[in-house]
């Protein structure tokens, strides 16, 4: 399906600023912002990108008297410093307006672009870099660099060489850097192909680093292996930085998140990323059940496997906003569906042994003919069903 046959297919389905049972739609418009291959090639070759204007100007000015007050409060409840840099980690939770960055639609089909659907929120972190005072300069005390990668003890765990990815972040910035000198966010491109630092001292500018020099409201998403520092601000207002860690689900989240007053207010694809299972825990590991993994489901539409990127989304969207039934429903259809076929669903409550009945090899060859082939291919092992005593007497 091509990117224009999988956009009108969004199209038909979805509408925006349309609320379903109380919950939001994913905004189509995500489909314009999917990874293109020339985009995940520079990604894979750098170890991060950058995204202009990736919120409006509006969003940044809402968002900076809101992190500005967490800053205030938490510098005064652990009696930090008001020069000190810090990391003010679980933000999310704090205030309902850091939501829509969850997925937001010009920067998240990037992530699952990348990472694919079996992901997470594992970690945010609010970064404060204020000014630095008077008595300090960049001629007599540099940029105090502190090059490092992130997940320290996954490094220390995980064998091979690179290392695998697991995970990568999103930086929101709400401070114009478009400048050096103003707490810019340093990086060494290519790096995260190493394990070892490159150079000889994390403190000192190593050859090929580079700042990351970016207007208020840009994005710049990177992989987590990417040696990368932040720097001393001399300039007239604290950097403020909002960052968003993605992860493989079977990975234990960095924070406590405090997410569940907004799991209410979320599609199924914000529940997923703030850790909700439906399948009671099975969903992180194996996802064979309906609703356990709403990005999983996403992937196929009626009769085409999903294989590119924007069909991908394309199916989430319409997972998340048009599939609307209740599960009662579900089963009715698709009893309807064997019914119009002539099929015939074999009883369950005798004792029998069986494979795969051909009613479902006929139903998925309707549904997804590539679900279809899998079966026949691979027949599944012969079970004894058990008896229900109830039907027997």
């Amino acid at each position: 399906m091509s990117f224009e046959r999988s956009a009108g297919f969004a199209d038909n389905c979805l509408s925006t600023n349309v609320r379903t049972k109380g919950r939001r739609r994913m905004d189509p418009a995500c489909l314009q912002h999917t990874l293109t291959a020339a985009e995940l090639e520079q990604f894979e070759r750098d170890g991060y990108s950058v995204i202009p204007e990736a919120i409006p100007r509006d969003l940044v000015e809402t968002l900076i008297p809101i992190s500005d007050e967490i800053d205030r409060s938490e510098r005064a409840r652990q009696q930090m410093a008001s020069d000190a840099r810090v990391n003010h980690y679980d933000f999310i939770g704090r205030d309902s307006a850091y939501l829509p960055l969850l997925d937001w639609p010009t920067v998240f089909p990037r992530v699952w672009g990348i990472l694919g659907w079996h992901i997470q929120l594992y970690h945010t972190h609010m970064t404060y870099t204020p000014v630095e005072p008077a008595s300090r300069s960049l001629e007599a005390d540099g940029l105090a660099l502190g090059w490092h990668q992130d997940s320290g003890e996954i490094n220390r765990d995980l064998e091979g060489a690179p290392r695998p990815r697991v995970s990568l972040k999103i930086a929101y910035f709400l401070t114009d850097t478009s400048q050096p000198h103003r707490g810019n966010f340093y990086v060494l491109p290519g790096s995260h192909l190493h394990n070892e630092f490159p150079g000889t001292d994390r403190k000192q500018m190593p050859e090929g680093a580079v700042p990351v020099c970016v207007p208020a409201g840009s994005a710049v998403f990177f992989d987590r292996r990417l040696w990368h520092s932040g720097s001393a601000n001399y300039w007239t207002e604290p950097r403020r930085v909002l960052f968003y860690g993605y992860s493989y689900r079977w990975l234990r989240p960095r924070d406590d998140m405090t997410v569940e007053h907004l799991l209410d207010s979320c599609d199924p694809i914000r529940q997923q990323l703030l850790g909700v299972s439906h399948s009671g825990g099975a969903g992180v590991y194996i996802t064979h059940r309906r609703g356990c993994a709403p990005a999983k489901l996403a992937r196929r539409t009626r009769g085409h496997s999903v294989m590119g990127s924007s069909l991908f989304l394309t199916s989430l969207l319409v997972l998340a906003s048009h599939d609307t039934r209740t599960n009662d429903e579900r089963h009715a259809r698709r009893a309807g569906l064997r019914r119009s076929l002539g099929l015939r669903r074999p009883r369950r409550n005798t004792y029998a042994f069986r494979r795969v009945p051909d009613w479902r090899c006929r139903l998925n060859a309707l549904l997804s003919p590539a679900t279809a082939d899998a079966d026949r291919a691979h027949p599944r092992p012969r079970r004894r069903l058990r008896s229900c005593p109830q039907a027997a007497r």
